[in-house]
């Protein structure tokens, strides 16, 4: 039986950022940078009391870098003075600690391309697209890899009829992006998916 009342419940309306644990900043700065052409917004060391306690970690220094790409924002977290484990290998989709982020591609082929020459992990054999039987997601091609750190990422390249307007070039939004980050190959995150227990 739930403990909680209704009113204890709280939906959340927006997503500020997307947390990655990873075991060296540099290495998931430069990754995330070069590869996927997200850019840098701040680097921060963060400790103390309160910090700890939010974190329900005593002790715990912890380097923030937090990156931008489009109109999402990531946090690459590297926990400076605890030792983690790895992501296991044989992670699957619903263990608790799954995490998946789908970065929208305004070409599949070269972004594909970028992303090969950098040390990536496969799990596609190469972009692959949804057949037209499924109605919701036909046409849709995408590429799934794990960066270095093992989290599951993926590419995804949506055809006109499919995915937000603003991953069209057409859309209003697709040109402000477009203004902003002049013909961008990667243009934002369109979902990221978690395991969650309640």
């Amino acid at each position: 039986m739930n403990s909680f009342s209704s009113t204890n419940i709280v939906q959340a309306k927006r997503i500020r950022a997307i947390g990655l644990t990873v075991t060296s900043c540099v290495r998931s700065l430069n990754f995330y940078t070069k590869a996927l052409d997200f850019e840098l917004v701040s680097d921060i060391t963060v400790a103390g009391k309160d910090y700890n306690e939010l974190e329900a970690l005593p002790g715990a220094k912890i380097r923030i870098v937090t990156l931008r790409l489009g109109d999402e924002i990531i946090e690459l977290r590297e926990y400076l003075d605890i030792h983690s484990q790895p992501i296991p290998n044989d992670s699957q989709s619903n263990d608790l600690w799954f995490q998946h982020l789908a970065i929208v591609v305004s070409d599949m082929d070269r972004a594909y391309a970028q992303v090969s020459s950098f040390p990536i992990q496969p799990i596609s054999v190469a972009p692959q697209t949804i057949p037209p039987e499924n109605q919701a997601s036909g046409g849709v091609r995408s590429f799934k890899f794990k960066d270095p750190d093992g989290h599951d990422l993926e590419l995804i390249w949506f055809p006109s009829d499919k995915g937000e307007n603003k991953w069209h070039q057409n859309s209003v939004d697709a040109k402000r992006l477009v203004d902003r980050h002049r013909s961008r190959l990667f243009l934002g995150i369109d979902h990221s998916a978690i395991a969650n227990i309640s």
